[in-house]
Parts: C-alpha cells; sequence; structure tokens
C-alpha cells in the first residue's frame, strides 16, 4: 500500500461504543493506522460542554472525516454539521 499524507478523522458519534465488541474491535484496527485519527465524541465530551473551537481545528487538521453513529443521535450529529458549516464561514470570514 502507497504511503499517503493525507490525514482523516473518524468521528465517533455514540454514548457507549465500548458496550459492541464489533464496534470496538473496528475502532481498534483504525487506531493502528497512522493517517487515522478516531475522535469519540461522547469521550471527549461527557457533560455535553462542547469546545466547538477545539473541534473546528481537529477538523481543520484533517483532510478528510467520516461521522460515525449508531441509535437516533440526532442532536450530536447537528452539532457535528454545525462544526463543519462554521469551518466553512471562518475559512472565508478569515
Amino acid at each position: 500500500m502507497a504511503h499517503t499524507d493525507m490525514k482523516t478523522i473518524v468521528i465517533v458519534t455514540h454514548p457507549n461504543i465500548e458496550l459492541s465488541n464489533w464496534n470496538q474491535a473496528w475502532l481498534n484496527e483504525l487506531r493502528q493506522h497512522e493517517d487515522i485519527t478516531v475522535h469519540e465524541l461522547y469521550k471527549e465530551h461527557p457533560d455535553e460542554n462542547i469546545d466547538v473551537t477545539r473541534e473546528q481545528r481537529l477538523i481543520e487538521d484533517h483532510d478528510f472525516f467520516h461521522i460515525y453513529t449508531l441509535l437516533n443521535l440526532y442532536a450530536i450529529i447537528l452539532f457535528v454539521v454545525t462544526i463543519i458549516l462554521l469551518r466553512g464561514e471562518i475559512n472565508e470570514n478569515g
């Protein structure tokens, strides 16, 4: 496999992902790749007090992103989409 300098962030939006053996195996596999960052929102922000600036920087520091969710987690998905939209606004407005 050719080496790439492209970085991907996988944003995981599941409050109890550690309860699933399949999901844990998948995340452990992803973590073995230097060009992939696994970012678990519920572990990073258990009180749901989101550091928007930090989240924006994480997304900006990567070339690609993937949102992985399970169940009906519309609020956290809406947050992630908002962060991404704000990223574009920040880039346009300096």
